[in-house]
């Protein structure tokens, strides 16, 4: 149940899957409108890899930590570190093209969007909450007119990971609603 002044958001994960990997035809539907503020993403440069993009990033309204974070820096710090760990990864694989990086609670698309602008990387990113899933997919759509290998280079996947199949409350903190706790 929902605490007063949250809105939780019931994850229906339970077989028969009541889900798909998104798939680029348009952001992902939450049923209401949601307002995009957008915000130039504009990773810093990772010593020996490519420059990245810049690209334009779809962010909550003024007062979400996230967002205006990325709104005033450009960036989200926590994701800096990833194209040079990715690069490393990859280069110990011996097969960097098929390499692939798991970003588990999405939120946004902060780091999935860094690592599309900054690396080669395919991401697979996982999202449970349908206002952050909505915000994400618009931005990876517009990225993705941009720079179309990001179609085949992103997977979103709308659930949630754990260690056993369940349906849960999503609770999204006040003001920074990309801190969740699962709960009745």
């Amino acid at each position: 149940m929902p605490h007063a002044g949250q809105a939780a958001t019931r994850l229906p994960l339970r077989d028969p899957p009541a889900w798909n990997v998104w798939g680029f035809e348009q952001p992902y539907n939450t049923g209401t409108a949601l307002p995009c503020r957008w915000s130039l993403l504009a990773p810093p440069p990772t010593h020996g890899l490519r420059v990245p993009w810049n690209a334009s990033v779809c962010v909550r309204p003024p007062g979400d930590l996230l967002s205006d974070a990325l709104a005033s820096s450009g960036h989200w710090a926590e994701c800096d570190d990833l194209p040079q760990l990715y690069s490393i990864g990859a280069g110990r694989t011996g097969q960097p093209d098929h390499a692939a990086v798991l970003d588990v609670g999405m939120n946004l698309g902060a780091c999935t969007l860094h690592l599309l602008l900054a690396t080669d990387a395919e991401v697979l990113s996982f999202e449970p909450g349908r206002a952050n899933l909505a915000y994400a997919t618009t931005s990876l759509l517009a990225l993705a007119a941009a720079h179309p290998s990001v179609r085949r280079r992103s997977r979103v996947f709308p659930i949630g990971l754990g260690d056993a199949n369940a349906s849960a409350w999503l609770h999204p903190a006040m003001g920074n609603a990309g801190h969740s706790v699962l709960g009745r």
